[in-house]
């Protein structure tokens, strides 16, 4: 009976390895070459893609393919250069969407040139993906954004411009995600996590966004290091997140705020240079339990501002320098003298009542 207890185990765990290792491209995988000078197999992209299976390139040459992608299995898509292989997409949803885990997208200029409602550059639904190396411009919604699950996902050396979201993170299984060295400019928010938890943020040159340079809702477990962000039209970074770390980062000429917090709390925002900024850092909306220490500001209207209600947060060795006020308290807003003037006000008015009356 023991005998067949470890067989049926033995079998088992062989059986597990196989599945596992059926999951991953085998060896025979091969390239197929995109043109449109005739010189390839394929025109068309997706007919491509169609033609391939699990594992295999598809290598795109160039020119200027006007079309929508739908990845639905493990491919590597490559342009021969992100300036000359461009993807122009119909004005309809995603230029390039993808349904399937391990996919590579590089090289490539992705763009909706005729702008719809809700154009995207890349939508992702799929995990251990890699986007690097490509130009995403002129999409109406976002560049990069998640339509479901994104987990373990990397996102580098890209640039992202004139789109409405750099990158649109919106789904609570979009989580272990990577944001590395971007450049992401003229966007309406950089990178925009909402119910999004366990990612980087780093290396990233952030720019001229019409709100938000990095926006954070409803987040868990964020890092945020070694950015510049500059030229926001609200605030460098925005935080309604908690167990955030916000260290080394440059955080120039925003606005309104450097680093606003609203009702965020146990983070620490350590190490960062905040100057030009209407306020480097804001406390609002009941922010506690925040640790903020070593930071450098210069040259901002308030260093720190802290609301009445914002309390419990430790500040330590932060170094202020030429700023309008280094730490401004708003004061506490007691209703009482408000209540007692609205009475005094109505006895006033019932005694005029009662001289008339007389």
């Amino acid at each position: 009976m023991k005998n067949c207890k470890y067989f049926l185990i033995i079998y088992l765990i062989i059986l597990g390895f196989l599945i596992i290792i059926s999951s991953f491209p085998m060896g025979n995988s091969k390239t197929l070459n995109v043109s449109l000078t005739g010189e390839s197999n394929y025109s068309s992209i997706q007919k491509a893609i169609n033609a391939s299976n699990p594992g295999d390139m598809i290598l795109i040459n160039k020119g200027i393919y006007k079309e929508n992608i739908f990845i639905n299995r493990t491919i590597i898509l490559i342009g021969n250069n992100s300036n000359d292989s461009i993807i122009v997409g119909n004005n309809q949803n995603s230029v390039i969407v993808v349904f399937a885990d391990n996919v590579v997208i590089s090289n490539l200029t992705i763009e909706n040139r005729k702008q719809g409602s809700n154009c995207n550059g890349i939508s992702i639904q799929g995990n251990n993906c890699i986007i690097r190396n490509n130009i995403v411009i002129n999409n109406s919604w976002s560049g990069i954004n998640t339509e479901g699950p994104c987990i373990n996902c990397t996102f580098e050396n890209n640039t992202l411009k004139n789109n409405g979201y750099g990158f649109f993170f919106d789904k609570l299984s979009s989580n272990i995600n990577f944001i590395f060295n971007n450049i992401i400019d003229n966007n309406f928010d950089g990178i925009y996590l909402d119910d999004t938890n366990i990612s980087i943020i780093k290396n990233n040159i952030i720019k001229n966004c019409g709100d938000d340079g990095i926006g954070l809702s409803n987040t868990n477990d964020i890092i945020i290091k070694n950015n510049l962000i500059e030229n926001s039209s609200e605030n460098g970074i925005y935080m309604y997140s908690k167990k955030t770390k916000i260290f080394n980062n440059y955080l120039l000429s925003s606005k309104d705020t450097g680093i606003f917090l609203r009702n965020s709390y146990d983070s620490n925002i350590y190490s960062n240079y905040l100057s030009n900024n209407k306020n480097g850092i804001k406390l609002t909306y009941k922010s506690s339990e925040n640790n903020i220490y070593d930071n450098n500001f210069n040259e901002n209207t308030n260093g720190i501002y802290i609301s009445s209600d914002s309390g419990n947060n430790e500040f330590s060795n932060n170094v202020f320098s030429d700023n309008n006020k280094d730490i401004f308290k708003e004061e506490n807003k007691s209703p009482g003298f408000e209540i007692i003037l609205f009475f005094i006000l109505l006895v006033f008015i019932f005694l005029l009542i009662k001289i008339k009356k007389c």
